[in-house]
Parts: C-alpha cells; sequence; structure tokens
C-alpha cells in the first residue's frame, strides 16, 4: 500500500505520539482542600460551579428513588446526584461516565412505560437525540442505546417517498421543550415555541393510538396552535386565538421556554412560560377538564403565582417540577436558561408546594440550590497561588467576572483567600472580592499568572485580558516581605495584534534559561505566542513565535464533512513539572473542557509537538473510572499545595467555579524507564478492516488492565479492561481507515503497553 503525504505525516505523528506516551502523566479529580467563604464552611468547594443548569429526575443507583441530574447548558457539564435522605442529594460523579452526553438540553422521561427514564437531549445540529435506557436490574452501572434522530413522521400520504425526519429545534441554544404524557394516554408528548409565529406546537407519540408496543413509538405533530393562544410580540398572552386560519399543520421548529404541571388534580396540566429577554414567569390555567374541550384550552393568565409575587429575578428563566423535600408534593426549581452571559450566581431558586394535591400553593425557599454546597464566584474563573504574606505556604487568587447579570462582564474582580493552614495541610478563608481594584476598571476576562519579571526577587502579579493586553502589577515590597502590588503598566508586551489574537491568557517561564523570564500567552484563536524576556530590569519583550511549540488549544471536530480543528481555542497555557522528572511540561487549557499537556523540553519552538490527552480522571474507591470533562474555557494553575514535590492543578471555568486534581502517582512512583515495565502489544488480526473484531491480549495475566484506544489525532475514542487473569478481549473497531493507537496500563501504574493497528478499506 502506497502511503499518500498526508497519510505519512499521520503515520508519523503516531509514532511520535507512541514514543512520548510511555510515561503519561494522570491526574485524579479530588475534593481538595477547605475553603471559607464568606463564613461558611463549604462542603463541595470544587465542583465548579454553575450558570445555567437544567434538573431532571432519574434512578442513579437502581435503589427505586428518583435521584437528580443537573446538566448546566452553558458548557454540557453533567453533575448527578444521589438522593441520600428526605431533601438531601450527594453528589456522586462516577454517574457521570455513565449517563450519555448532551447539547442544549438535558431532559428525562419515561418514554416505554417501563418505569425507567429515558434521556432526551440535542445534536450539534439541534436535532432531537433519544437515549433509551436498557439498563437491567442486574447490570452493575447504567446503560443507554442511543436510538437515532428519525422519530418525526410527516403528516403526509404514505405514498410519499421520505416519511419520517429528524425532530429538530430552531433555536438550540434557547428552546427549552416541555417533554411529559400531557393527554395521560400512557406516552409522552412534547411541547415547544415556534418563535416565527409566536405559538406552541405539540407533537405526540401515537404509540397508545394506535396501540403498539411499548417499544414503538413515533412522534406525530397534533397541534400547531398549542392550548389555542398565541404571543403578542410585547411577550403579552392572547387567549382564545390563533392567528391561522388551519389549528394543526404540519410543522417543527422551537424557541423560549415552557414547563407543565397538574396544580388542581383535575386531569390536565397548567402549563408555564418565559422567553428570551423577558424576566416575567407567566401560568396559563388549563381548562380543557373543566370545560371538556377536545385539545388542551388555556382560560387564564396568572403572573402572581409564585409566592403571591410577579417573577422579576432576571431574564429568561425556566422551571422544573421536581419533589425536592420529600413531602410528596411538587415542587418548582427556577434557573437561568441563558446559554450565556446570564444570572450566575443566587440563580437556582426553589419554590416549596405549601399547597395541597388539589391545590399548589408554591412559596419561595432559597435561591442557591446546590450551589450551596460549591464555591460559585459567577462566571470565567482564572485561579492563581502564590504566597502574599512571606509565611510560606501559598494563597489562593481567584479572577472572576462576578454575575454577569449585575456587571455585564465590564467589570471583572480578584477574590483573594488567605492560606490560614500550613505548607502540607492549606486551608483557605476569603478575605476581599476585589484584591487588585479592578471592578470599576471596566476590564474583562481577566487571566491572571505570576513570575519575578523584573529581577528584583520578589514575584510580580500579570494578567491577560480580552482585549489582548497584559497587564504588570509590580511586587514592590522587596524579597522574602509580604506582598505589596503596585499597578505598573496595562500593555507589557507592547504587542500589535492580528486578526484572532484576542483573549490574552499569559503564563512567565524563562524558556531558553538565560535567567530573564518570558511569557508564553494563549490566544482565542487556540493559538499560543512565546515572548522572550530582553532585559531584566526594565522588562521589554521580543516576539519569537506565533504558534509555539505547535501548542493549540481547539477541539478536534470529526463532524464534519473535512475534519479539523475548530477555529477558535481559547488557549491558557500554565508550567510545572507534573512528574517530578525534573523536565517542565506546558498544561493547555482551552474552550471545549478536556485540558491537554505538551513536553516542551529539549524541543525548539519551531517542533510540533503531539498532545497529551484526556491525562485527568474521576477515582472511584481506588479505581480509574473515566476521563474526566473538567469544564468550559477551563483555565489551569499549578502549585504543590500539600508539600509532596508534585504538583496539583486546579481549573477555572466559565461557569465560575474551580476544579480541583492531584497527580496519582507518587513522588517515589513516578513513571520512568526505570520503573515502569513495558510490554509489547499482541493485537489481531493487524491490519483489519472497518467493522471486524480486533482481539487484544493481556500483557500479564497477574494484572489488571485499562485500555485505551486513539484515533490519529490523539483523541481517545474507545475505552475498555481487561482483568485480572484474563487472557484477551475482543473490541469491535467500526472506524475509518487509518492508524489507531493502542494503550494499556496496568491499574497500579507499574507496567504498561503500547501498540497500533492499522484498518484498510
Amino acid at each position: 500500500m502506497i502511503l499518500s503525504k498526508t497519510k505519512l505525516l499521520t503515520l508519523i505523528c503516531i509514532l511520535i505520539c507512541i514514543q512520548n506516551t510511555d510515561a503519561q502523566i494522570k491526574y485524579g479529580v479530588s475534593q481538595g482542600f477547605p475553603i471559607t467563604y464568606k463564613d461558611q464552611i463549604l462542603e463541595k468547594p470544587f465542583l465548579g460551579g454553575l450558570n445555567s443548569p437544567q434538573f431532571s429526575e432519574i434512578d442513579l443507583n437502581g435503589d427505586g428513588v428518583m435521584d437528580l441530574v443537573v446538566f448546566d447548558r452553558s458548557d454540557f457539564k453533567i453533575f448527578p446526584f444521589i438522593k441520600v435522605r428526605k431533601g438531601n442529594y450527594q453528589y456522586a460523579p462516577k454517574y457521570e461516565f455513565e449517563l450519555p452526553k448532551g447539547k442544549n438540553i438535558y431532559i428525562t422521561g419515561d418514554l416505554n412505560s417501563d418505569g425507567q427514564m429515558e434521556i432526551f437531549t440535542l445534536t450539534t445540529n439541534g436535532e432531537l437525540e433519544i437515549q433509551m435506557n436498557i439498563t437491567k436490574p442486574s447490570d452493575s452501572k447504567l446503560t443507554f442505546n442511543n436510538l437515532g434522530p428519525w422519530y418525526y413522521r410527516n403528516q403526509y400520504d404514505s405514498n410519499q417517498t421520505i416519511l419520517y425526519n429528524p425532530l429538530s429545534f430552531s433555536n438550540t441554544i434557547t428552546d427549552l421543550p416541555g417533554i411529559l404524557d400531557l393527554d395521560n394516554d400512557g406516552d409522552l408528548d412534547l411541547v415547544s415555541y415556534d418563535p416565527f409565529n409566536l405559538t406552541y406546537f405539540m407533537f405526540s407519540d401515537v404509540r397508545a393510538e394506535k396501540k403498539w408496543s411499548k417499544d414503538t413509538f413515533e412522534f406525530q405533530n397534533m397541534d400547531y396552535c398549542y392550548g389555542y393562544f398565541w404571543e403578542g410580540f410585547d411577550n403579552q398572552i392572547k387567549l382564545n386565538t390563533c392567528p391561522y386560519s388551519m389549528k394543526l399543520k404540519p410543522r417543527h421548529v422551537g424557541g423560549a421556554s415552557c414547563w407543565f404541571f397538574d396544580e388542581d388534580n383535575d386531569g390536565d396540566k397548567e402549563m408555564y412560560l418565559a422567553n428570551l429577554d423577558f424576566r416575567r414567569i407567566t401560568k396559563l390555567e388549563n381548562g380543557k377538564s373543566q370545560f371538556k374541550t377536545y385539545y388542551d384550552t388555556f382560560i387564564s393568565v396568572d403572573t402572581l403565582f409564585l409566592d403571591g409575587k410577579s417573577f422579576d429575578s432576571y431574564i429568561f428563566p425556566a422551571g422544573y417540577m421536581i419533589d425536592v423535600n420529600d413531602d410528596e408534593l411538587t415542587d418548582m426549581i427556577i434557573a437561568p436558561n441563558s446559554a450565556v452571559d446570564g444570572k450566575e450566581s443566587d440563580q437556582v431558586q426553589v419554590y416549596l408546594n405549601k399547597g395541597t394535591k388539589n391545590k399548589a400553593d408554591f412559596k419561595y425557599s432559597q435561591n442557591n440550590f446546590i450551589t450551596e454546597q460549591m464555591l460559585d464566584l459567577g462566571g470565567k474563573t482564572s485561579p492563581l497561588f502564590i504566597d502574599l504574606d512571606a509565611d510560606g505556604d501559598l494563597d489562593l487568587l481567584v479572577a472572576n467576572n462576578g454575575d454577569f447579570h449585575n456587571t455585564q462582564g465590564l467589570h471583572d474582580k480578584v477574590a483573594c483567600f488567605m492560606n490560614t493552614g500550613t505548607k502540607n495541610t492549606p486551608n483557605f478563608e476569603y478575605l476581599t472580592d476585589d484584591y487588585l481594584k479592578t471592578k470599576d476598571s471596566s476590564i474583562q476576562q481577566i487571566m491572571l499568572t505570576s513570575g519575578d519579571i523584573d529581577n528584583d526577587g520578589d514575584i510580580d502579579v500579570l494578567f491577560g485580558t480580552m482585549q489582548g493586553f497584559v497587564y504588570w502589577y509590580e511586587n514592590i515590597a522587596g524579597k522574602n516581605n509580604p506582598s505589596q502590588f503596585k499597578f505598573k503598566s496595562n500593555d507589557l508586551l507592547n504587542y500589535k495584534r492580528k486578526s484572532g489574537e484576542s483573549s490574552f491568557a499569559p503564563s512567565v517561564y524563562d524558556y531558553n534559561k538565560d535567567g530573564i523570564n518570558d511569557i508564553l500567552v494563549g490566544l482565542y484563536n487556540g493559538k499560543i505566542l512565546l515572548f522572550e524576556g530582553k532585559n531584566g530590569k526594565v522588562p521589554t519583550y521580543e516576539l519569537k513565535s506565533s504558534s509555539a511549540w505547535g501548542m493549540k488549544g481547539n477541539e478536534w471536530l470529526e463532524n464534519v464533512s473535512d475534519p479539523t480543528f475548530a477555529s477558535y481555542g481559547y488557549s491558557a497555557p500554565a508550567i510545572g513539572d507534573l512528574n517530578n522528572d525534573g523536565e517542565m511540561e506546558v498544561v493547555v487549557g482551552n474552550y471545549f473542557g478536556q485540558p491537554r499537556i505538551y513536553h516542551i523540553e529539549n524541543h525548539p519552538y519551531t517542533d510540533s509537538l503531539i498532545a497529551e490527552e484526556n491525562f485527568i480522571h474521576y477515582i472511584s474507591e481506588s479505581d480509574t473510572i473515566g476521563s474526566y470533562f473538567v469544564g468550559g474555557k477551563n483555565t489551569p494553575a499549578i502549585a504543590d499545595l500539600n508539600g509532596d514535590s508534585i504538583p496539583e492543578i486546579i481549573f477555572g471555568n466559565l461557569r465560575g467555579g474551580l476544579v480541583f486534581t492531584k497527580n496519582l502517582v507518587s513522588k517515589n512512583s513516578v513513571s520512568t524507564d526505570k520503573i515502569v515495565k513495558r510490554h509489547v502489544l499482541n493485537l489481531s488480526p493487524n491490519p483489519l478492516k472497518s467493522g471486524e473484531m480486533a482481539l487484544i491480549s493481556s500483557p500479564e495475566l497477574q494484572k489488571s488492565w485499562k485500555v485505551n484506544i486513539y484515533n490519529s489525532v490523539g483523541m481517545l475514542i474507545k475505552q475498555s479492561v481487561i482483568n485480572k487473569n484474563e487472557k484477551e478481549i475482543s473490541v469491535n473497531m467500526p472506524y475509518d481507515s487509518g492508524v489507531y493507537f493502542v494503550e494499556l496500563m496496568s491499574t497500579d501504574y507499574s507496567q504498561t503497553a503500547n501498540g497500533k493497528l492499522l484498518i484498510l478499506k
């Protein structure tokens, strides 16, 4: 077989990747250390914050009790919570790896009436995706089957060529449909907004009407003007009217948020709705049962049903009907529905139902449901560890944009947490929300770093901004003294930016070891600039590379006709010796949620290096479960916080929280050539055809092995396990032709094996 130039380069990259992954770095998500914030010791400070959460119920652990799944629309992060006792939820991250990924919406509902909740979400293109829950009582974990997108039947004659279309939504970043059994016939219905005609439409599953089996379903458009009302352009409700001569009409578009609940227990459901750019929540009383109408028909409008007041807390709310306190009455959770730039703190409101089953009465209870467990500073956090008081331990600064609802993203500030513990046992207590006095300066998206850039022996603070500047705050205290920062410059680099070179994220590092610190700068376009320091006392800089070491933060897009990297990445570099081998690594945070590691030591900055990916894992009962989604727009800070000489990595994110990770290899068992035993991996058949089964043999029967399979660009595509005393496993390879990398790692990280599979057409 003759390889094209492109395929040859790909093969070379794979071989380099094989060499570089022998000593792969592994970090695990941890609970971290205590943080006291505004006189409250936070139970789970490093959960990462919430911006636009959605709430659904599902039985995660098979105990017959409905647990909670929180899905944040801002970056598609999934938070599973087990209900442990009345009104109490415990974070259970291991279920994140059992639940299917989703985009924009994440709603549960029992599609086939078997008592198990399916998951309704969207594809990248906005098409409805149903994940069927096929978990069996004997299964040790949740199992789902993607049913594919073709659920909607056109209401045309059967002689039409195409009878089914994907059920899609026109406004994927704003629409929140209602998915529930509206007509009490035992199957699910779907109601969503038509922003073009200001009406709502309903798709119904016709399983019950057609007397199909429970595992057969089909959505049809049953009502083009659901509830027989429409909304005026001023957000006012127009009852008992529909602006179109045909009430029933096939159509599928979307927008707005809506949810439902039978407040008076009369068999029909009231509707609650909210719209983009408006604060109000409107309840529509359903008169179907009262007036014996064939269709759901709304007869009254109420905006004062929440504790006798009109909702006015923030723009574009959405509601979720869940019995929060286990009193057998359904409560209402209200949270923002905006994908970006909405209410970002104290935004998850709970209205407890203080009425009866026949007459709901929603009373305000709290505005920090779930978020009360975590540190949440609003949005777009960037952490930095630095010894501010010269006591020998590291303190914590966290840049953030506060709550966008209040700041409009124009008043970024830096919160300060002082370490009142010891060098080996940190304990952080909140000091101030504006340590550098920036919140009245209209600075946007502060990205922190530190370093001695004027060679006077003390550590200065720098930060980048969305506009593409690097600010310098000089430490004028002198070496070994408590820090005193003085603003020195808002354009330290004196650099003329090019297109795409915004959202600066700097990191200080003496790359050429000349005693003068240099600066790496991550960019919106995903690349990283390298500036060489030219003067130790009066810092000046020269651009050396616009794409240093080929590092990037861009996501690899596989769901396009010509796979490529995304045009943006929000790269955020941080430098540290992650495995205590004396060589520095660069951790590159990014927008898409999975940070990367680059091994830059002994490489000229003109080299294009292969990234180490999927290095952050969730650990349960001392076992690695899977690669952990850190969060959108993650920004790393590297520091040794427990005195073991191996640094921890803490990540900020766009949800306004922090995520704590620690190295899974101790100081005395670092993965090096002398310690880690390597095996030759036996793979057969090799080459093989797409869709064939690959046989992966165990290098040693006395070990259990984690199996990772990567594609040609280093993206993890499949995971499995070879258990102790298991001779081999068979893995399906339904992938395109090319070279694939197979990595085995023993669960104690003492042994590894690598190999490559070639798939032919």
